[in-house]
């Protein structure tokens, strides 16, 4: 898990800055911008205006945090594990995908989900 952390952090760092860049963020995750502005629930204008929003780098690192337990549950590498984030339906969670999840601020429950999965009670 930490490899692959470790390796999106490095790409998404803002030069010469403590925070995650929104748009190298977005490319890395391969999704638009309005939809990162959608996960995170902010306006589109706050990945450009204020890059460095507490919310929207918390939302990030909450993105961050899944990827990591999915690679450390299931062996993931990034590309399969930013995929399941994007576009796995989660049938327990009335087929919505982690991304969407997160975004309504449910990241514990995906989590849970994960660990539940690794321990064979889910899935």
């Amino acid at each position: 898990m930490a490899a692959v952390i470790e390796k999106i952090l490095r790409d998404v760092r803002e030069p010469g800055s403590s925070i995650i860049s929104p748009t190298r963020f977005a490319s890395v995750m391969h999704i638009e911008m309005q939809a990162l502005a959608n996960a995170a629930g902010v306006h589109r204008n706050t990945l450009s205006g204020n890059p460095g929003s507490a919310r929207l780098q918390d939302r990030i690192l909450d993105i961050l945090r899944v990827v990591g337990a999915l690679s450390e549950s299931t062996g993931a590498d990034e590309p399969d594990a930013i995929y399941w984030i994007k576009n796995r339906p989660l049938r327990e969670f009335e087929s919505k995908t982690p991304l969407e999840l997160i975004a309504e601020g449910r990241v514990k429950s995906v989590l849970h989900y994960i660990e539940s999965v690794e321990s064979g009670y889910v899935g």
